[in-house]
């Protein structure tokens, strides 16, 4: 069963305008994530609901299932890929493409700033000691939505049939 990759398809990710009378800290962060009903209804554990009511995801929390799921779509992957069945579709890579275009360049578990503010200017933000930082939980969207079309991709090619004609997603 692939639980991980059929639970985080269940999320999307989402962006929005802040209303004007949400608390200025929020309205410093970019409008980028998810939304947090949907998250409780598949990780009720990473949905907290505030003293105010209104619901905060642990964004962190999702680190774990998210690298569950990139483990599930390799192991799918790669016996279509021993198969030589695996290429790119340019036209249906952009969420997985900047997603990895801002994952190049990372150190260990980190992210290059100059690399994510390349390809997602709006997650970047100057602390309080003029130093550019990462809005982290803003690259949780996009993240989502990349694994979600890399399951779309692997899902299509366990599909064809076998020594089946080849698709337009090869290439050819």
């Amino acid at each position: 069963m692939r639980d991980a990759t059929a639970r985080v398809a269940r999320l999307r990710g989402v962006t929005w305008a802040w209303r004007p009378e949400a608390p200025a800290a929020a309205r410093a962060q970019p409008g980028r994530g998810i939304i947090a009903q949907e998250v409780e209804a598949v990780f009720p554990e990473l949905v907290e609901t505030r003293p105010d009511g209104f619901k905060q995801v642990d964004y962190d929390g999702l680190i774990a299932p998210l690298m569950a799921t990139v483990d599930e779509l390799r192991g799918r992957l790669a016996p279509l890929d021993a198969k030589g069945g695996t290429t790119v579709d340019a036209d249906n890579d952009a969420a997985a493409e900047r997603v990895a275009a801002a994952a190049r360049s990372s150190r260990g578990t980190s992210l290059d700033v100059e690399q994510v503010e390349r390809v997602f200017p709006e997650l970047i933000q100057i602390d309080e000691h003029g130093e550019k930082t990462i809005a982290y939980h803003g690259l949780i969207g996009p993240l989502i939505e990349a694994v979600k079309e890399l399951d779309r991709r692997v899902s299509a090619l366990e599909a064809r049939p076998p020594g089946g004609e080849r698709s337009r997603m090869d290439g050819r």
